[in-house]
C-alpha cells in the first residue's frame, strides 16, 4: 500500500527561508505503523550515496526501537534490555557492512593497481584473523599467507602435506558446482574452507581457508566476494605473462634461428634479462615426458615466473636462456615440481657472447635426440658432461649405434674374470655418471686413480671414445 504524505505549509516555508536544497526523509516505523519521519536537510545540491542512505535509514530504523521500547517502558522492565541487544546488534552489523565496504575498497584498489596474489591472500587471511592456501589443478601449494594472530592447527597439517586429499577433492568439486565456499572440516574451534577459483585458462586453481570460530554471513560473502577478485587477477597476471612470453618468444627465435643475430636483438636481450656485459649466459633445452603440452606450458610459465629467464617451446623441447643462476634456479624449479611426470634435459655451457647463441643452440639441438633415444631424461646433464655417443651418432640410427657399443665392449672379454667384472661394474658407472671420474669413483666407493687407471688399462679407451 502506497501513502501520500503532505508537507505542512510552515515545514515549507522553513526550507524557504533556511535555503534548503536537499532534503532525504525516512518513514519511522514502529510495529508496522508509521510514526514519524527523519528528514535530513542540506543547504547545498547533492545526492546520497547508498552507503549513507543505509546509515541514514538504520539512524532511522534506531528511532523506530527508540520510540516503541519507549511505549513499553511502563510495561515492561525488559524492554530496556531489549533495546541495549537491538542496538548492539545493529552496531555490530553496521561495523561488518563498513569491514565489508571497506574490503571490497581494498581489492578493487588491489585489482586496479595490478596487484600481486600474494597481496590478495595476505587481505584475505587479516580479514578473519585466518591462513589463506592457494591450491593449483594438481593440488599442491602454490602460494600461501598465514596472519599473525592466527595459531590453529589445521594450516600447519596442510603445510606438512598431512591433510587428507580426499577432503581437498571433494571440497573443491562441491564449491565448483555451486558457486561458494564449502566447509571441509571443523575440528572443535577451528574450521577449513575451500571455494574455487573460476576464470578462462581450463585451470581448477582453489582456496582453502583455515580459521578459529564460526564465520557470519558477511565474512563468508567478502572471502567469496575476494576469491571472485582474486581470479580476476590471476587472469590479469596470466595475460600479462602471456604478453612477456610472446616477446620472449620473438626474441629467442631471433637469437637462436638468425646468424648472426641483429644488435638491436642482442640489446634487447640484454635488456629483458638485466644481464650486464661480464656476466655469461647458458642455454638449456628442456624436455618432459608423462605429461602433456598444455600441462608442461603452465609448469614452465609457473616455475619460470620471477626468475630472469627467457623461454620458448621449439618444436618439441623448450628453449631458456638466462644468466647461469637463474637458469640454474628455473631448472631445479622444474624438477621440484615433478609429480608423477619427469623432465630432464642439457645445459650449455657458460658463454658471454650472445652473438654465439646459435652455434650453441645448434649443438645442443643436435644431441637431445639422440640423448633421449639412449634412456629417458629424467635429470639435466652438463653440455661438456654428454656422451660421445650423441656426437658420433647425430642421426639417432639406433641399430648403427648397438654394432659399434659391442664392437668397442668386447675387448673386456679379453681379461681375467675378476679384471673383466671390475671393468663392466666400472664402465657402467662411469656411462651413469655421463664421463664424470669424480661421480664415478664416489658411485664405486674407490679413489678417483682406481677409476683413471682401470679405464686406461682398456687398450685404446681413450681414443675410441
Amino acid at each position: 500500500m502506497i501513502e501520500v504524505f503532505r508537507h505542512a505549509p510552515d515545514l515549507d516555508s522553513i526550507f524557504r527561508v533556511e535555503r534548503i536544497l536537499s532534503l532525504a526523509g525516512f518513514p519511522i516505523l514502529w510495529e508496522g505503523n508509521v510514526h514519524g519521519f527523519l528528514f535530513v536537510a542540506s543547504r547545498y545540491a547533492r545526492k546520497l550515496s547508498g552507503r549513507e542512505m543505509s546509515v541514514l535509514g538504520t539512524f532511522a530504523l534506531h528511532a523506530g526501537v527508540a520510540m516503541r521500547n519507549a511505549n513499553t517502558f511502563a510495561l515492561l522492565s525488559e524492554a530496556l534490555d531489549e533495546a541495549k541487544r537491538n542496538r548492539s546488534a545493529l552496531v555490530e552489523h553496521i561495523q561488518r557492512v563498513e569491514a565489508s565496504a571497506e574490503a571490497h575498497d581494498t581489492l578493487t584498489n588491489l585489482l586496479a593497481s595490478g596487484g600481486e596474489i600474494r597481496q590478495f591472500l595476505e587481505k584475505m587471511a587479516s580479514q578473519i584473523s585466518g591462513a589463506v592456501f592457494l591450491y593449483d589443478d594438481e593440488f599442491r601449494i602454490s602460494e600461501e599467507y598465514i596472519s599473525g594472530s592466527y595459531n590453529g592447527g589445521p594450516a600447519n597439517q596442510i603445510r606438512e602435506g598431512k591433510f587428507d586429499p580426499v577432503l581437498l577433492i571433494t571440497g573443491n568439486s562441491q564449491s565448483r558446482q555451486t558457486g561458494r565456499s564449502v566447509r571441509m572440516l571443523s575440528t572443535g574451534n577451528e574450521q577449513c574452507r575451500a571455494i574455487a577459483l573460476h576464470g578462462g585458462t581450463g585451470r581448477r586453481d582453489s582456496l582453502v581457508i583455515c580459521h578459529q570460530g564460526d564465520l557470519n554471513a558477511i565474512d563468508i560473502r567478502n572471502l567469496e566476494r575476494s576469491t571472485v577478485a582474486l581470479s580476476i587477477a590471476k587472469l590479469w597476471n596470466e595475460r600479462r605473462e602471456t604478453e612477456k612470453l610472446i616477446a620472449s618468444s620473438t626474441l629467442l627465435r631471433h637469437l637462436v634461428l638468425v646468424t648472426p643475430p641483429d644488435p638491436p636483438t642482442i640489446s634487447a636481450i640484454r635488456e629483458r634479462l638485466n644481464l650486464r656485459r661480464d656476466l655469461p649466459v647458458q642455454l638449456a633445452l628442456i624436455s618432459f615426458s608423462g605429461l602433456d603440452r598444455a600441462l608442461q606450458t603452465a609448469r614452465v610459465r609457473e616455475c619460470a615466473s620471477k626468475i630472469n629467464v627467457l623461454v620458448d617451446l621449439f618444436d618439441d623441447t623448450y628453449l631458456a636462456v638466462g644468466p647461469g643462476s637463474a637458469l640454474h634456479s628455473f631448472v631445479q624449479n622444474l624438477v621440484n615440481s615433478r609429480n608423477g611426470w619427469e623432465v630432464g634435459g642439457i645445459l650449455s655451457d657458460p658463454f658471454g657472447d650472445l652473438s654465439q647463441a646459435a652455434n650453441y643452440y645448434s649443438s645442443l639441438n643436435r644431441t637431445i635426440p639422440v640423448l633421449r633415444k639412449l634412456s629417458v631424461l629424467d635429470r639435466f646433464v652438463q653440455q661438456c658432461e654428454v656422451n660421445m655417443f650423441a656426437q658420433l651418432f647425430e642421426v639417432g640410427d639406433v641399430a648403427r649405434m648397438k654394432r659399434y657399443v659391442l664392437e668397442l665392449l668386447r675387448p673386456i672379454d679379453s681379461n681375467s674374470h675378476r679384471q673383466k667384472d671390475e671393468m663392466k661394474r666400472t664402465l657402467l658407472c662411469y656411462f651413469d655418471s655421463q664421463h664424470n671420474i669424480k661421480r664415478t669413483a664416489g658411485s664405486l666407493g674407490i679413489h678417483i686413480r682406481a677409476v683413471s687407471e682401470r679405464i686406461e688399462s682398456w687398450e685404446g679407451f681413450p681414443n675410441r671414445l
